[in-house]
């Protein structure tokens, strides 16, 4: 009986000192008692190991016991058994982070039972810890209960009482009763929103937990605190609760839009608001009132307000397509708007499919003013294409020389259509005859060369009749221009006009720059037989002159095959020299062996310089490409190439290639060279060489070599 007394006197008087003086903890107390709830205060010896081990948790421990019972939150059958150890949690001497894990909790499986044991923990964290005001009001703002506003607005109340410097537990109560959207605190709130009575961070949560709050109490209080807040020396402070006002608005519930836009509207109405604010509510005002959003945006482009004015342009892009653009154009043709304003307001428009959009991008294209021009030429791309639109484009590329690259550019990214190439093609028109519609004058030749330049790029075959009219022009520009398009818009079909028209130039150095450009055209030609039947047939008729035959040649090599090989070879001994200097390019760049006597022969005959140099290195380089498998026919030619050698640097360059060809003719004729003084150190590093790479297939000769190598009349 004593022991029994003893323990329970024990236990009383733990119990007596953990409620005495816990309460009268300073707020500074650092102590485990200081950091827990008072009121329902169960004493450490009390706990069974369970909840000890939740009740102790923080950063530095681990994490187990509480995701055993959150791996619990998924059965709704659990969740009464859970609210009561988080309650016993909370009512122990736990840590703030084991109040802070159960209040979120409790936010989940939290009923009314727990709405007392929350603001117990609300009242003690206004004295004690600002960590479990927050905990508190999280569990309590996602709380059905009405008690939980209930308690929100007392504790409030209190707060205010303390007057304390700090706000972060006044701002908590007070978000968390937005997050209610309770309506019962609206005059408190009001009263708070003004910043008179109070400080700039409450006044800010007021007010953006009257927005949450969405009703037309809520709007007046809002309203007469814009108005009141305006005199404030302070006002720059509730800039973040006006924007956040209007970054958090609501557009989901029907019931708040009309709230929303109301007050977006006060906002961007108050020139007192910085501008970020004034543009974002102008945004926020059209969302939450799309079906006014027109009206919006005309009503602040037809006033004074030069700020609001880019805003409410931009959002003319994302409008309903139900709404025409027919009020943007009597604002683009009138004088409320400056020419930025109007150079954004094409852009804006460009891609709306209306007539009036159209209309507004065409006559950008035509404006005097550079900035609405260049923002004309760049959005029409997105406009749905009328014939208005590529006439004013074209247009640009004849009036304004500045913007010619800029229409260029919009030119190839014009829709992939065929409607819209032959409205171009329509236009080249314009630039042709005597005295063609768009003049003769260097801007208009300027301007025909990048609408044949754009042509070419888009690379639509409807293309190739204009562009082959334009390849028999006079101008030089033009020509180049035109057969550089008509690569990628011609078809096989067209290669006999093609040839025709660039023999007919009759200025050589511009025939051989088209020349190239046609060669190229032919290169890509999948049937090489036809395109060398046509050409082959061209250069047969006769009466054709020396340099109209380089152009052929030129072509020819570009689809390589016997019959092209033939026809080049037959003008080998023309004596013109520009054809000569044409068939020794061809055939020194020709992709394969066969070409080997034709260039040997030039070789072996030609007194030039340049053909010699040329033919020699091609020679070469066929030899080389058969040096790794070298045989006796191939040390043959090489012997070939020595004799036809007239200076011993071009006999150097044999050597040099000789010396990788390993074989024993080959070695042979690197020292049949020895007698030479003045090649004789190339031929003995070339006998070196291949005597060297002999040693495994060809002992006996590569060890003769050597030794002859070392004989006192070889050194």
């Amino acid at each position: 009986m004593k022991n029994k007394l003893l323990k329970r006197n024990v236990f009383c008087a733990a119990l007596l000192a953990a409620l005495l003086s816990l309460p009268a903890l300073s707020l500074n107390a650092q102590t485990m008692q200081a950091d827990t709830v008072t009121s329902i205060s169960l004493p450490v010896l009390e706990m069974d190991e369970a909840l000890k081990a939740l009740a102790t948790y923080d950063s530095s421990t681990g994490k187990a016991a509480w995701a055993q019972l959150e791996n619990q939150l998924g059965d709704p059958q659990n969740h009464p058994a859970l609210e009561e150890t988080l309650i016993r949690v909370i009512n122990s001497q736990s840590t703030p982070d084991a109040r802070s894990r159960a209040c979120k909790m409790l936010a989940v499986v939290g009923t009314d039972k727990s709405i007392p044991v929350l603001g117990n923990l609300l009242r003690y964290g206004l004295k004690q810890n600002i960590h479990d005001v927050e905990a508190a009001c999280f569990a309590l703002a996602a709380s059905s209960d009405p008690q939980a506003g209930e308690i929100l607005r007392k504790v409030l109340a209190e707060a205010l009482e303390v007057k304390s410097e700090d706000p972060a537990a006044r701002v908590q109560i007070i978000n968390a009763l937005g997050t209610l959207r309770d309506r019962v605190s609206i005059p408190a709130l009001a009263h708070l929103a003004i910043l008179e009575n109070s400080d700039p961070q409450t006044a800010t949560a007021a007010i953006l937990a009257l927005g949450h709050t969405s009703s037309a109490e809520a709007l007046n209080a809002v309203s007469e605190a814009l108005t009141l807040n305006v005199e404030s020396p302070n006002l720059q402070l509730l800039n973040a609760g006006y924007e956040s006002i209007i970054s958090q608005a609501d557009f989901r519930r029907s019931e708040t839009l009309l709230f929303n836009a109301t007050i977006f509207q006060r906002i961007r109405n108050s020139k007192a608001m910085p501008d970020y604010i004034r543009c974002s509510a102008l945004l926020g005002e059209l969302r939450a009132d799309s079906e006014a959003a027109l009206q919006i945006i005309l009503s602040v482009l037809r006033s004074d307000d030069v700020l609001l004015k880019p805003t409410a342009i931009a959002a003319i892009e994302s409008l309903p397509l139900k709404f025409d653009s027919l009020p943007f154009l009597e604002l683009f043709t009138g004088n409320l708007l400056s020419a930025d304003d109007k150079s954004l307001l094409v852009r804006s428009v460009a891609s709306r499919p209306d007539t009036y959009a159209q209309k507004i991008v065409a006559l950008g294209l035509a404006s005097p003013e550079p900035l609405i021009r260049r923002a004309a030429i760049e959005s029409a791309p997105q406009a749905v294409t009328s014939s208005a639109v590529l006439k004013g484009l074209v247009q640009a590329l004849v009036e304004s020389p500045d913007d010619r690259a800029a229409v260029a550019q919009s030119l190839l990214r014009l829709p992939k259509d065929d409607l819209v190439d032959m409205g171009l093609i329509q236009l080249l028109q314009e630039f042709l005859g005597a005295e063609p519609p768009r003049g003769n004058g260097p801007e208009a030749q300027a301007a025909k060369v990048a609408l044949i330049d754009a042509l070419g790029k888009r690379g639509n075959p409807l293309a190739s009749a204009a562009l082959l009219l334009q390849s028999s022009s006079t101008d030089p520009a033009t020509l180049k221009s035109s057969y550089q398009a008509l690569i990628r818009t011609a078809t096989a079909a067209d290669l006999p006009r093609l040839t025709t028209t660039l023999l007919a130039i009759g200025d050589d150095t511009l025939r051989r720059s088209c020349a190239v450009y046609l060669a190229q055209f032919v290169q890509r030609m999948e049937d090489q037989n036809a395109a060398v039947g046509i050409l082959s047939e061209t250069l047969l008729k006769g009466n054709l002159a020396p340099a109209q035959k380089a152009t052929l040649v030129t072509l020819l090599s570009a689809c390589p095959t016997p019959e092209s090989l033939d026809r080049i070879v037959g003008l080998q001994n023309e004596s013109f020299p520009a054809l000569k200097d044409a068939v020794v390019s061809a055939l020194a760049s020709w992709p394969d062996s066969t070409v080997w006597k034709p260039l040997l022969n030039i070789f072996e005959a030609s007194d030039n310089t340049t053909h010699r140099s040329q033919s020699l290195r091609a020679l070469l380089e066929i030899q080389m490409e058969e040096n790794p498998k070298a045989t006796a026919d191939l040390a043959l030619r090489y012997e070939a190439l020595l004799k036809a050698a007239n200076s011993n640097e071009e006999k150097k360059m044999i050597l040099a290639a000789l010396a990788q060809a390993a074989h024993p003719d080959t070695l042979a004729l690197a020292l049949s060279q020895l007698n030479n003084p003045v090649i004789a150190a190339d031929a003995r590093s070339a006998a070196e060489r291949i005597a060297a790479s002999l040693k495994t297939t060809h002992p006996e000769e590569a060890a003769k070599a050597l030794e002859l190598l070392k004989a006192p009349s070889a050194q």
